[in-house]
């Protein structure tokens, strides 16, 4: 319930109760029985909160109508406690999902505790500056036959979105995770390659002849994400054709 807070998903279960009332069951239970499906769905497999995020306002619709009632139908203090909870929610949520806190200081280092995932909000631009380093260092005439594989379609978005320091243009960006392999491969004349990832030296060398560290990514003080140490790789020499090594890329998780 973290991607709705802990206020507002008293709200959530108001409406699922509703929605699983034997009167509005047979017109609506389904919006109920599709948001529960989806959160044993995430729980079984370590899914994302966002997964059910589709359903979530229609449930929440159907809570705040019983919940309203029940504020002002009573005595002056319901309001008051609606109020109190509301503003406790606006600030617990936001320091739990935002990276307004100091990247390695103490409210980010708390927030990241049931919110892992945002320590994944935060390093970007300096990991592209670090990229943008590697490629930097290539000669230019060996650019040309130059692209980045990532292990992640997070490292790749970052290289095609943001821009490095130094203002090196950045090679074009493949990699195998989930949609992003789609938009592959790289053309056959890409026999080098900048790769980005905790891939295995005998990985590597299904791929390409030589490879060397020539980099490893370094995150803010205090911010341990899945960025932080991740080898960046200067890899020569393509072993085999693209049109064969890229269906073996593919990584759906």
């Amino acid at each position: 319930m973290l991607a709705v807070g802990p206020v507002v998903s008293i709200v959530l279960i108001v409406g699922l109760i509703v929605l699983l009332r034997s009167d509005r069951r047979g017109t609506d239970g389904w919006l109920a029985a599709g948001f529960l499906i989806f959160i044993a769905f995430l729980l079984i497999t370590g899914g994302k909160a966002y997964y059910p995020a589709g359903l979530v306002p229609a449930v929440l619709a159907a809570g705040a109508g019983p919940v309203l009632d029940w504020v002002f139908r009573g005595r002056l203090w319901r309001p008051v406690l609606a109020v109190g909870l509301i503003l406790f929610s606006v600030v617990n949520t936001t320091l739990l999902t935002l990276p307004v806190g100091r990247p390695g200081g103490p409210v980010f280092t708390i927030a990241t505790g049931p919110n892992p995932d945002l320590a994944a909000e935060v390093g970007w631009p300096g990991y592209v500056d670090q990229v943008g380093e590697v490629v930097a260092s290539i000669p230019a005439a060996q650019r040309a036959e130059t692209v980045v594989l990532t292990q992640s379609y997070q490292q790749a978005a970052a290289l095609g979105l943001l821009r490095p320091a130094n203002g090196v243009t950045m090679p074009a960006v493949y990699s195998g995770h989930n949609g992003f392999w789609f938009w592959g491969p790289p053309p056959e004349s890409a026999t080098d390659a900048i790769v980005i990832g905790n891939f295995s030296p005998a990985e590597l060398a299904t791929g390409y002849a030589h490879c060397k560290v020539a980099g490893t990514v370094q995150t803010p003080p205090g911010v341990d994400n899945d960025l932080t140490g991740t080898p960046i790789h200067r890899c020569t020499g393509l072993r085999q054709p693209w049109s064969v090594l890229w269906p073996q890329a593919a990584t759906f998780a």
